[in-house]
């Protein structure tokens, strides 16, 4: 997991494959982004193989086209990459999505 932690820290995300941790039985079980105690992630593209978990006053900002349904996250980012995606808020955390084409 990629872990982002503390008052004011920023994370832009322009690419690449983050996955969570293998459980029991080889099982995707494991959170591929974290974010806690007011730090903030700007994902601008990339693979997500896991779910994400913002907290604690955070905030996770997706850039494309999407469309929220609860926790579920789905759409494109402008490279013509594809996401679908679990992001599980607590303690305040916010996911933004951002229109840009």
């Amino acid at each position: 997991a990629f872990y982002v932690h503390g008052f004011g820290t920023k994370a832009k995300i322009f690419g690449g494959l983050f996955m969570g941790g293998i459980g029991q039985d080889d099982n995707m079980e494991g959170l591929s982004i974290i974010v806690q105690n007011f730090a903030s992630v700007h994902i601008y593209s990339g693979s997500f193989q896991g779910e994400m978990e913002v907290g604690k006053g955070s905030n996770i900002i997706f850039y494309g086209c999407f469309l929220q349904y609860g926790a579920m996250i789905t759409g494109e980012f402008v490279d013509g990459t594809q996401l679908d995606v679990v992001v599980k808020t607590k303690n305040d955390g916010r996911v933004s999505l951002i229109a840009v084409s």
